[in-house]
């Protein structure tokens, strides 16, 4: 295996480790059934910005880690 692909694959692999975190951080949207019936119960407006950042930082990794994959796979095919 080349060191080129090596590298892409440590930096896909990477990025998906940050989109795990960073998803697995956010808050939901919504309470789902149980908000709906009993009413939302402490509903806040604290870590929107928390929320907003976090989301933009999954957006960005997840672009990046569709272009890592196809760019990991071009050089699969074409370095082996």
């Amino acid at each position: 295996m080349h060191l080129a692909t090596r590298f892409m694959l440590g930096l896909c692999i990477f990025m998906s480790l940050i989109i795990i975190g960073c998803v697995a951080m956010q808050q939901t949207k919504s309470e789902g059934l149980s908000g709906s019936i009993g009413g939302a119960r402490g509903s806040t407006f604290k870590g929107t910005r928390q929320d907003e950042f976090l989301s933009r930082i999954t957006r960005y990794t997840g672009i990046g880690w569709i272009v890592g994959h196809l760019v990991l796979a071009y050089m699969w095919v074409h370095l082996h």
